[in-house]
């Protein structure tokens, strides 16, 4: 998450793996996928390409729903559309977005 932080409405980027908090990611019973306390969420709800993917308060909402796929795809169901990185960046800090899953291999996700 930008800037290491975990507040409501953080905004969710790429960086090189560590060991902090903030890169320690729980799939969670319920749908949801979590970290510092916050639940990964589509910025308001929104099913559009390029909606922001951030960092937000639980509150059991659709936007808040995810399913890692066995193609490795990170979706969101209400949206049908998958976690995806702005611009096919590679850079840390490079955002994170909603958008139409395309099958390709940019981005895949995984669980360990």
């Amino acid at each position: 998450m930008s800037g290491g932080q975990g507040k409501d409405g953080t905004p969710l980027d790429i960086w090189d793996c560590g060991s902090g908090a903030r890169m320690k990611w729980q799939f969670m019973s319920d749908g949801t996928v979590r970290a510092m306390g916050k639940c990964m969420d589509v910025a308001w709800g929104s099913t559009a390409d390029g909606a922001t993917i951030l960092l937000a308060n639980r509150s059991g909402n659709p936007a808040q729903q995810f399913r890692l796929n066995p193609a490795h795809d990170l979706v969101n169901p209400q949206a049908d559309k998958c976690v995806d990185v702005r611009d096919k960046g590679t850079a840390n800090g490079t955002r994170l977005q909603l958008w139409s899953c395309d099958g390709k291999d940019d981005p895949k996700w995984s669980s360990r």
